[in-house]
């Protein structure tokens, strides 16, 4: 849930710094535009409005963005498929790891070096297997996504469904409205950097594409149809320096995602009793016959009032399948 901006570090890394970096990739082809309408607007001028209108855009794209990355949709099947087997191989590759380090450190031959080492690799391989979704029939860490990314966000983003029956995309806005503002401000904080990495990549894979289309404009054309005549040769350069500035940026994001994933995930494990469930957990009883249904597990009634509140759907008890509930 993203919180309104303010003139903070949040409208920096969200608004400021990503939409800078497409406004300076544009420039060129922005100012051609406007001295073609016969408008001479100084870059002075010109730069931060088209940073805000940029940045006010990432902010706008947010959820696209993040589908984009995580490859939960606009993705063509075959390089989902690809990609899946990709990170399959990798959490197949992190289980030998564990394997052969947890025997090797207990064996009686390794010295006290070799055994911190072993250790080490262990305990690394095991984090990373964390950034993995659990298979609910299993229990086994296991791939949902086609990228790093999105696997990482699927695995914390689990968590309250799994511990606690608390649907994390339906029960985090409202339990984010019953936390104090002090809170609230840290927790945005921390993801106002994760969401700004997220935007600067896709800034700078949007400025390596434009500055392959300038080369190409530079290399066929004498005359200065862009702003400021370059080379196509610095054109092609500054593409291969976004792409590789943004390979390292998008590796940066998962260490930032993962601290923000286990702040997520502590949220719910301290307040969740914040959350206001037993008038419907009550009314679903009442509906379906179940007046022992306040007392189960809070899984169970979480669940519960999920359905209702989320689908409008009930279950009774000893059935396998939900009933959609009658308006009065």
């Amino acid at each position: 849930m993203k919180l309104p901006i303010n003139f903070g570090n949040k409208l920096f890394f969200r608004v400021v710094l990503p939409g800078a970096i497409l406004t300076a990739a544009l420039a060129r082809a922005s100012q051609a535009v406007l001295w073609a309408y016969g408008l001479k607007i100084s870059m002075f001028y010109a730069f931060p409005l088209e940073t805000l209108l940029f940045g006010w855009l990432f902010l706008f794209l947010d959820s696209p963005i993040y589908m984009l990355l995580e490859g939960r949709r606009f993705w063509p099947t075959r390089l989902v498929n690809f990609g899946r087997r990709l990170e399959r191989a990798r959490l197949l590759s992190l289980h030998r790891t564990m394997r052969r380090y947890d025997s090797g450190r207990r064996t009686v031959t390794l010295d006290a070096k070799q055994r911190v080492e072993a250790d080490r690799i262990y305990l690394e391989a095991a984090v990373k297997i964390s950034g993995f979704p659990l298979d609910r029939t299993t229990s086994m860490p296991r791939v949902y996504w086609p990228t790093r990314l999105g696997n990482l966000i699927a695995a914390y983003e689990q968590y309250p469904r799994l511990k606690y029956g608390l649907d994390a995309v339906f029960y985090w806005p409202r339990l984010w409205v019953t936390i104090d503002k002090d809170l609230r401000e840290e927790i945005d904080n921390q993801q106002a950097l994760a969401d700004g990495l997220v935007y600067v990549l896709v800034a700078l894979i949007l400025s390596a594409v434009i500055s392959i289309i300038y080369s190409v404009i530079d290399f066929r054309y004498e005359e200065n149809i862009l702003a400021y005549q370059l080379s196509y040769k610095l054109d092609l350069a500054s593409a291969i320096f976004c792409i590789i500035i943004g390979f390292i940026l998008y590796r940066a994001s998962l260490y930032s995602h993962a601290q923000f994933g286990e702040l997520f995930k502590s949220i719910f494990d301290q307040h969740r009793d914040l959350l206001k469930l037993d008038e419907v957990i009550e009314l679903v009883g009442n509906i379906t016959a179940d007046p022992k249904l306040i007392a189960r597990i809070f899984l169970i009634r979480n669940i519960a009032a999920w359905r209702f509140l989320r689908w409008h759907l009930v279950r009774f008890p000893d059935e396998a399948k939900n009933r959609r509930v009658r308006l009065p």
